[in-house]
């Protein structure tokens, strides 16, 4: 992880700030949550389950970042998925077979979606303490946050892509009604373009997917 960034200039403040190593430790536990929740899968091993849930609470006490691995989980095994990579945990049964599966798959998720809870509650109380850390509604309102969102992603995108005009923290700016349907546009070609090669590039559909949340 420490050559990828100090190859690729975009996030390079993670190696490169010794107070950015939550960021580099968060998404090594996280994957390493990933990685046993999966053997947990595909071995039925509470072991494994345990060491998921664990790793998990490791990448939370890093950075609070990994709030939405329990989707992720889900993205990776949930029906939504059935005819996707990787799991595929849900074979074609039935209907009242395939719910009460579902319904398990949701289940296991408990303790991981409950770990997410305490830690987003704890994240907002500490930020509030900020006066600027947390903005409310009035100033900035949802849809407009909501365009900010989608602007950003086009321009992670874009950024990968080419690394150029990088700065240390980005400040909020107005954000014009054409960049909002431009990224929207772009987000919408690339959704596209994955569903299309879903047959014989299914890991694509499912790295968009994740990439939401």
């Amino acid at each position: 992880m420490a050559l990828l960034f100090a190859v690729h200039l975009l996030h390079v403040e993670s190696v490169a700030w010794i107070s950015e190593r939550k960021d580099v430790l968060r998404t090594f536990f996280g994957l390493s949550a990933i990685i046993f929740y999966c053997q947990y899968a595909k071995r039925s091993s509470i072991k494994y389950y345990l060491l998921a849930v664990f790793f998990f609470l490791f990448s939370l006490l890093s950075k609070q970042m990994l709030v939405t691995l329990p989707i992720l989980l889900l993205l990776v095994d949930f029906w939504l998925l059935v005819d996707f990579w990787p799991l595929q945990r849900v074979p074609l049964l039935p209907d009242f077979a395939k719910l009460k599966k579902n319904r398990f798959l949701i289940l296991e998720k408990i303790p991981f979606f409950i770990l997410s809870i305490i830690f987003s509650i704890i994240t907002i109380f500490s930020q509030k303490t900020g006066k600027t850390t947390m903005v409310s509604l009035t100033d900035i309102p949802f849809l407009t946050r909501v365009g900010n969102a989608l602007v950003s992603y086009a321009t992670y995108l874009y950024k990968t892509v080419w690394p150029f005009e990088l700065a240390i923290i980005y400040p909020y700016q107005h954000i014009e009604l054409l960049s909002v349907i431009i990224s929207v546009l772009l987000l919408l070609a690339i959704s596209v373009f994955v569903i299309i090669l879903n047959k014989k590039h299914p890991y694509l559909i499912y790295g968009v997917s994740t990439s939401l949340p």
